[in-house]
C-alpha cells in the first residue's frame, strides 16, 4: 500500500514551480483560466453597466451573439480541469505547500485570462467590422483586466482549497482500503466460538435394539 504523499520543503516546492510544466498540468491550467475569463468578463461588464437593458445593448453591440455557447464550453473546461487536476493530485508522490500552489497557480493564471480577455474582446469586435483602435481605451476593458485579476487570485485560492479536500479524501479512501475487508460474527460480538472436539478412535458397531420380551 502506498504511503501519504510528503509535502515538499519551500525549497524543494519552488524549484518546482520554475520548472517547465507538464503537458497535464497545461491542461487543467488551460480549462481554468478559461473559466475564469468567463467569470471575470461578466463580472466586468456587470459592473461597467449596471443596467440589465443597456448592458444586453452593449453586448450585442460588441460582438457577444455567441456567448451562450462560450459559456457552455467554459463550464465544461472547468469541470474537466478540476478533475485532471485531482487525478493528477492523487497521482503525485510529493506535494507542493499550499502556498506555493497559490503563488504558483495566480501567476500563470493572471497571465492567461488576461491575454484571454483581450483576445476574446478583440475577435468579436472584429467579427462584427468593429476596429480596433480604442479597443484599449473603453471602460470595460479597464475593469475587465482588473477583474481577470482579482478572478485569477480567488481561482488559485480556490484551488488550494479544492487540493486540500481531495488530500483528505484520498487519505479517507486510503483508510478504508487498509481496513479488515471481512469480519467474522464472532469477532464482531467480542467473544470466540468453541470448537467441536472429537475423541479419535475406533468406532464401535452398535446393533439394533432388543425385542421386548
Amino acid at each position: 500500500m502506498k504511503a501519504r504523499p510528503r509535502s515538499l520543503s519551500s525549497h524543494g516546492a519552488a524549484r518546482i514551480v520554475q520548472m517547465p510544466i507538464r503537458l497535464r498540468t497545461r491542461l487543467w491550467l488551460g480549462g481554468l483560466a478559461a473559466a475564469g475569463v468567463v467569470v471575470a468578463h461578466v463580472l466586468a461588464f456587470w459592473l461597467a453597466v449596471p443596467n440589465s437593458v443597456r448592458r444586453e445593448h452593449l453586448l450585442e453591440e460588441t460582438g457577444h451573439g455567441a456567448w451562450p455557447m462560450l459559456t457552455a464550453l467554459a463550464l465544461g473546461a472547468l469541470v474537466a480541469s478540476l478533475a485532471g487536476f485531482a487525478g493528477g493530485r492523487l497521482k503525485e508522490e510529493r506535494l507542493a505547500p499550499t502556498a506555493v500552489l497559490v503563488r504558483g497557480t495566480v501567476t500563470r493564471l493572471i497571465a492567461l485570462q488576461v491575454a484571454g480577455f483581450i483576445l476574446l474582446e478583440a475577435l468579436e469586435r472584429l467579427a462584427i467590422g468593429h476596429g480596433l483602435a480604442d479597443l484599449l481605451s473603453e471602460p470595460v476593458m479597464a475593469i475587465g483586466l482588473v477583474a481577470q485579476v482579482v478572478v485569477a487570485l480567488a481561482g488559485a485560492i480556490l484551488l488550494a482549497l479544492f487540493a486540500r479536500l481531495v488530500d483528505r479524501l484520498a487519505l479517507l479512501l486510503r483508510s478504508i482500503l487498509r481496513a479488515p475487508r471481512v469480519l467474522l460474527p464472532g469477532d464482531a460480538l467480542g467473544f470466540s466460538v468453541p470448537r467441536s472436539r472429537f475423541v479419535a478412535g475406533a468406532a464401535i458397531p452398535r446393533g439394533p435394539p432388543g425385542s421386548p420380551a
